[in-house]
């Protein structure tokens, strides 16, 4: 299924109308996906992955689209991910556009993609069960650190990626003092009006409007990302875990999810750079990428395990610390 030099306009068309059984919204977003996708077998398990299929089939979730043992035998694909500072000012200012707009047009709908948190669709009980369930998120920790030989978590949590503060609130709890960090103005605004409606004083935010923003944070206690890391792409990605690790404090942990080995992922600097920006980017950083990130920052790795954040193969959860 796979083709010599990636996916045609037509073969995107055809998936559109075999899958979701419609044309697809426009030739820009047929080249985003052309872009993302190396294969045919990527897109397909992209689109079967996604909530408009499950809902076309009556709302019930499927299982993973690719298995374990598909994963495993999938051939390497190129990801570029490192880049010059120049070039990866640009990929960065990409990312903060979409999300600003993500942030004004549809805040809810950013952070967990179901139709029913549109913000022309969204009421009340959507937006409660939105809230709950940044619980279960958040339960993460315990259930990570109940693996381990490690003290549960204190002290100062940065949060990467804290939307609309859907699972800072939960944090907040278990935390002295919680940085949430965002690069989504709109997200931020409503994150700070929640924790304010929640009487909850003890979440500092902060916008991140550049990579050197990430520079001027400080040292923390505890390290936190889920769902937010494979909205960048490979070299932004990077960057970011190559700062924020080494701000670790000496005991301190870290727990963040990324995609790490998704089968048919291709990624080459140019090509992405000539495709138009879509709504939201879904990307991989190696494996190997993250170990040595991990290694670099002269951190422990405890466990690295397979996940369903990201709803198919590929998605992982990094757990570690930096011991003393």
């Amino acid at each position: 299924m796979q083709a010599t030099d990636g996916i045609s306009r037509e073969q995107v068309r055809q998936a559109y109308q075999m899958l979701l059984g419609r044309e697809p919204e426009s030739v820009e977003v047929i080249d985003a996906h052309r872009s993302q996708h190396a294969t045919l077998s990527s897109l397909a398990d992209a689109f079967i992955a996604s909530d408009e299929f499950r809902q076309r089939l009556g709302g019930q979730r499927q299982p993973a689209p690719i298995g374990v043992e598909r994963g495993y035998w999938a051939q390497p694909t190129m990801v570029e991910h490192q880049v010059a500072p120049e070039v990866l000012d640009r990929l960065a200012e990409r990312i903060r556009a979409q999300w600003t707009a993500l942030g004004e047009q549809d805040p809810y709908w950013s952070v967990l993609t179901a139709d029913k948190f549109r913000s022309a669709r969204i009421d009340a009980a959507a937006l409660e069960e939105f809230k709950i369930s940044g619980v279960q998120a958040a339960s993460l920790i315990d259930l990570t650190i109940g693996r381990s030989t490690r003290d549960a978590p204190r002290g100062v949590c940065l949060e990467l990626g804290c939307g609309v503060g859907r699972v800072t609130r939960h944090l907040s709890r278990r935390f002295d003092r919680v940085i949430a960090v965002d690069i989504s103005p709109g997200n931020l605004a409503l994150c700070r009006r929640y924790m304010e409606e929640e009487s909850i004083d003890n979440v500092e935010t902060v916008l991140v409007r550049d990579l050197a923003d990430f520079d001027a944070l400080p040292a923390f206690d505890f390290f936190y990302s889920v769902i937010v890391l494979q909205h960048n792409s490979p070299p932004v990605q990077r960057h970011i875990l190559q700062v924020l690790l080494s701000k670790l404090r000496v005991g301190g942990q870290y727990l963040f999810q990324a995609i790490a080995d998704q089968p048919g992922y291709v990624f080459t600097i140019d090509r992405y750079l000539a495709t138009p920006s879509p709504e939201m980017e879904v990307h991989s950083l190696p494996m190997s990428a993250i170990m040595q990130i991990i290694r670099d920052a002269g951190l422990v790795l405890d466990t690295a395990r397979l996940d369903t954040w990201a709803g198919f193969y590929g998605s992982y959860t990094f757990h570690g610390c930096r011991e003393g």
